[in-house]
This record gives C-alpha cells, structure tokens and sequence, in this order.
C-alpha cells in the first residue's frame, strides 16, 4: 500500500466534521514532524488550528492548500462514514474524496519533494462552511507565494486542470407586506408576493462569461406565518447567487431590484447581505499562459493524461487566493458522491495525484 493511500485511510478514520479539526491537525501536526519537518499550528478558532508547513528556499513559491474539515454525516450510508472501506478499486468513507485524499496527496508530494525553490503546505480548518482557514492564512501570514496548488476533486473519469472558479453571494430578502385579518380582502399577504417573486427570479437570465459560462441562482431556505386567521405580513427567503468574473453584490442586488420590478407585487422588499465571520468569495480565473497553468500542461504531457483545463461551478477557496493575486489551480484524485451518502475515492488517482503536483513542481518556472 502506498504511503498516500494509508494516509487517506488514516485520515478517514479521523472524524473531522467541520467545528471538529483539532485531533486531525494534530495528526497531521505530528505526522509531518515525524517526517523531520518543523509546522506550525495557527489558530483560526479555538481548538481549530490550521497546520502550516514550509521547506525549501529561493524566488520560487508554490503554495499547497487543503482542507481537513468534511461536511456532516447524512443519512443512507452502507457502510460506516469513518471506517474505509476498499471495493472495486474505490475506497469509501466520509471525506474520502473531499477531500481527504486530495490532502494525502499532497502530504506525501511534499514530504517527498525535490522542489528547486520554496514550497508550503496549508492544511486549513473551515473550507465547508465560511472559508476562514483560508482566509486567515492569507490575512495574517506574508506568504509572498507565486503560485497555489488545490487539491479539490475531478469527478468523472478524466482529469482537468481548474484554472476558473465560480463565486458566491447570498442575500435574506425581506418581503414585508401588512398585516390584516385573513377572512377580509385587506392586507399585503407578504407570502403570496413572496412566491411571485421567487418565480420572476427563477426566470432571470444571466449574462455568460466567455470561458466561465453562467452563474447560477438557488433558493435555500424560507420562512414565514402569522397569527391565527391573520394575513403574514412579513415573509424572508435566502438565496445563493453563483457567479462569473464581472458580477459583484451590487451587479447581483440589481438582478433582485429587476425581479422585484417585473413581478409587479405590493409588499416592499429589502436584500440583507448575508452575515458571515468572512467575505464572500469572488469569482476568479487564472490565465492559461500563467507559468502554474503552463506547469500543469508539461506535467499532464508527461504523465500521459490529456490536458483541460475547467472552471469549478461551485466556490470554493481558490477564489480567495486569486483574489490576493496568486495564481491558482486546482487538480486533485477522482470521486463521486460528495457531500452524500457512500462517498467515494477511486484509490489508483490518489497515486496518480501525487505524480501529477510532483510533475508540476518539476516544470514550475
């Protein structure tokens, strides 16, 4: 068995639901100490620390960022979420794609690494749910980096090299109508316009990006009711709006102000930003002639996998490292059902991944 498929399973085995990272850093804390090297832990949250390593020297930077935190267990599972299990070539278990074994891949790449220039390791606390690993690092830290390496999964069958991600804004509207006794023709029924509304957003075009494609919009959660026989004069639905470089909160507050306008309803409306411990995370895009980009095409050559790049539809926290200015991209092994029950890694692209970011350490200039 090779080192980074022990890892992964080691890895799976640690429950890291989000909130919980503290026995997976220190594990890998200690792992990488075992190994000769000196991380450090930086505390984004009580008990939750990122473990930040670094070797090497000179001009050259190459950031690795991986996430240790997995989403919460769903219901279905067939076998247990933290106990791997091996079959037809895949292993499953809670994280196993997301992305555990990315972060086994990337341990045993730079454990192992050659690199003629600098190279940290990041593995963060938080990617599923506010980002703040991430963005604490670059926030607290001088990492002076040229470059970053994600390890986030491919899914399917062939590899791609993410060069483009996706952003995210969510926004509470606030649907306030009046209030009034519901057997009498008098009130603003906030949930009837509510659903009007909702239907003249569905019905939204978005503007596409040449290369990104479309953002996206979603619903995800909504709330309302009165008082007996009473009309509901209050009604509030978040929605998270996915999008393309070019769209900001304000281009995505106009989209709403459209809908609003169009659908013709009484009550008044109000869009309340979300409220999170970190900013929203900006749509971004690396260039194809960047040399982290142009690394990852000599690699795949190499390697023997036909290069692509793509554009990840959800957001992630490549978009925060682009943002600071590093060039990023995204490559890790191949899986399926993320964030569900019976989540799997197909065991032979763990290896395959710590080939590929070693061959693009090797081509980075």
């Amino acid at each position: 068995m090779s080192e980074a498929v022990e890892l992964t399973k080691k890895l799976v085995r640690i429950n890291s639901v989000s909130g919980n990272e503290f026995e997976i850093a220190d594990f890998i804390f200690e792992y990488l100490q075992s190994k000769g090297f000196k991380p450090e832990k930086q505390f984004v949250y009580d008990s939750r620390p990122n473990v930040v390593c670094t070797r090497g020297e000179g001009k050259k930077h190459v950031l690795f960022n991986s996430h240790m935190d997995t989403v919460n267990v769903c219901t279905g599972w067939s076998t247990h979420p933290f106990e791997p299990v091996e079959k037809d070539g895949r292993i499953y278990g809670l994280g196993s794609i997301d992305m555990k074994s990315g972060l086994a891949a990337q341990l045993e790449a730079f454990v192992n690494s050659d690199f003629a220039g600098k190279l940290t390791l990041a593995v963060v606390v938080d990617e599923e749910v506010y980002s703040a690993g991430t963005h604490h690092l670059l926030s607290h830290n001088r990492l002076g980096a040229n470059a970053a390496i994600f390890a986030e999964p491919n899914f399917g069958t062939t590899y791609s090299v993410t060069n483009a991600v996706r952003g995210r804004y969510a926004l509470n509207v606030q649907v306030k109508g009046k209030s009034a006794h519901g057997a009498r023709k008098e009130g603003i029924n906030a949930i009837v316009d509510a659903a009007r509304l909702i239907g003249e957003i569905q019905n939204l075009k978005f503007k596409p990006h040449p290369v990104m494609g479309t953002g996206d919009i979603n619903i995800g959660s909504i709330r309302s009711g009165s008082e007996f026989l009473s009309v509901p004069e209050l009604c509030e639905f978040r929605l998270d709006r996915h999008t393309v470089a070019g769209e900001t909160m304000d281009t995505v507050k106009s989209e709403i102000r459209e809908a609003v306008a169009k659908s013709k309803i009484r009550s008044t409306v109000e869009l309340v930003p979300q409220t999170r411990p970190t900013p929203f995370i900006p749509a971004g895009m690396t260039p194809l002639d960047s040399p982290i980009v142009l690394a990852a095409k000599k690699a795949s050559e190499e390697i023997g996998f036909k290069f692509q790049t793509s554009t990840k539809e959800s957001v992630f926290d490549m978009g925060y490292t682009i943002q600071a200015g590093i060039p990023s991209i995204c490559i890790g092994p191949m899986g399926g059902n993320i964030h569900g029950a019976d989540e799997y890694v197909v065991k032979s692209t763990i290896d395959e991944s710590v080939k590929i970011y070693s061959g693009i350490l090797k081509n980075y200039e």
